[in-house]
């Protein structure tokens, strides 16, 4: 063990053994992990971890995501408990009570393979979930193990951009993650959403379907349209509709039909929150708003505000910075407020929305990435040859300074330089560190921003527009798949 910062031992990754938990030992060490990780969900009372334990095992049979626990390499613990089931192999056969959990998981996390509209191309990504450390080994550096095992786990896939939900952004940001565009919370009167933003000639009622389990793979379909209209948006699995008919009810879900095809274009899913003005005052809160075209999502806000009797605030959250201008007023607290000398402005300011930050980025592997993961993308025309030096303390292997050579915007050469190599005249130089590479890359933020932060360099200064260029881009990503 190593010593670092607080003085606490460090455990050595050395000495660490990672494999996927695939035994129904493994499922109720892990959900027994887990439970004593995140205590405000209860999860560790008896009858919760065998139910959950149960459900974990039946999951481990979806192909697009994988659970690793970490071991001490020292002992017997990271050896299969081949005697117990596989994981999900007869899950509903196995009684939990008797079974024994796996011993020696000190960290675990859930390992995604997903699929994101990058630059309009489906590409594949690695999602970081699930993530948990034992609670007698907190703070012995095991969390960035795990997050060092979890690139590793992308390089090995080919996924060349990683991405996660942090619990915290600094402590990720500082592993060369990203922040995506920030959530924007909107507490909306029914009476500021539009209606009949786009004329129809036919009644909400019409327009309108209720939706049912039997309808899953439409709606399915219909998300992989909206998918690849949108830039940074990943696509849903069938699953991620399950919790709508195991809510019996309280999740509602409609669907916009178009009136010629009967196609399904899009769909609001929404659930009611009490309040505590009366039972005959809800608060309408949007779980997911999915439209492919403007009559869809004009027929969906006039819905909205056909519900103002008997809904004080329309709450949703969403990526998109410009959803303000659809709205006739745009206050957000309850109250519509105006602030008075607002930041210090000496004007008046309406508060708009809450905002935070959640998705986040990094770039796994930068010969891998111009090599031909972004091989789709056009660069915006530029011709230019570009030498990246992109900092990366936590995974330098893999970040290696490279030359990219940019023909009419498509890259047509990339190569490894190592020190000492002679660099022509005409090479454009950008220095950074990964985390700030990475927002370019997917154009979650303009080089320029970074540049007048003093976060990166370019040299020579007078092509700082020609770079500013290569990266530009329409549509800063958003995604609504939460995992």
């Amino acid at each position: 063990m190593t010593t670092q910062g607080s003085g606490l031992p460090k455990r050595n990754r050395d000495t660490m053994v990672v494999r996927k938990l695939v035994t129904a030992s493994d499922a109720l060490a892990s959900v027994k992990l887990v439970s004593l990780a995140y205590t405000g969900f209860k999860l560790y009372l008896d009858q919760k971890v065998l139910e959950r334990a149960k459900a974990v095992m039946k999951r481990a049979d979806l192909d697009y995501m994988d659970t690793f626990g970490l071991f001490d390499s020292v002992s017997d613990f990271a050896v299969h408990n081949d005697v117990a089931p596989a994981v999900g192999a007869g899950s509903d056969d196995v009684d939990f009570s008797t079974v024994t959990p796996t011993n020696g998981l000190v960290a675990q996390w859930v390992q995604y393979t997903w699929r994101m509209n990058l630059f309009g191309t489906l590409c594949p990504v690695g999602g970081l979930g699930g993530v948990a450390t034992h609670h007698l080994h907190k703070k012995q550096g095991l969390a960035k193990i795990l997050v060092m095992e979890y690139l590793d786990e992308c390089d090995r896939r080919n996924q060349a951009i990683a991405t996660l939900y942090p619990f915290r952004t600094d402590f990720y940001a500082k592993m060369g993650f990203a922040s995506a565009s920030p959530y924007y919370d909107y507490v909306i009167r029914p009476s500021s959403l539009p209606l009949a933003l786009v004329a129809s000639n036919h009644r909400i009622d019409v327009l309108m379907h209720n939706l049912a389990e039997p309808d899953a793979n439409e709606m399915l379909a219909c998300y992989a349209r909206y998918v690849l209209q949108h830039h940074g948006a990943i696509e849903k699995k069938v699953e991620a509709f399950d919790g709508i008919w195991k809510s019996k009810g309280e999740i509602r879900a409609y669907g916009y039909r178009d009136p010629e095809t009967n196609e399904l274009q899009g769909f609001l899913i929404y659930e009611f929150l009490s309040t505590d003005m009366s039972k005959f005052v809800n608060d309408l809160k949007i779980i997911d708003l999915v439209c492919e075209n403007p009559t869809a999502l004009s027929t969906f806000l006039t819905f909205l505000r056909l519900q103002d009797d008997q809904i004080r605030f329309v709450r949703y959250s969403t990526p998109d910075a410009e959803f303000h201008r659809v709205l006739e007023s745009a206050f957000h607290d309850a109250e519509g407020f105006q602030r008075d000398n607002a930041g210090g402005s000496g004007g008046v300011m309406s508060a708009l929305a809450s905002t935070y930050l959640g998705f986040m980025f990094r770039v796994v592997n930068i010969e891998k990435l111009f090599g031909g993961y972004l091989q789709h993308r056009n660069f915006n025309n530029v011709t230019a040859k570009v030498l990246f030096r992109v900092k990366d303390t936590l995974t330098p292997e893999k970040n290696p300074v490279v030359l990219v050579a940019f023909t009419a915007g498509v890259v047509s050469s990339v190569e490894h330089i190592v020190d000492g190599h002679a660099i022509s005249a005409d090479v454009i130089q950008l220095v950074t560190d990964v985390s700030s590479f990475s927002a370019v890359v997917v154009g979650a933020a303009n080089l320029s921003t970074f540049l007048r932060y003093g976060k990166a360099v370019v040299t020579p200064a007078h092509k700082q527009r020609t770079l500013e260029q290569l990266f530009r881009v329409d549509e800063a990503p958003i995604n609504y798949v939460f995992f």
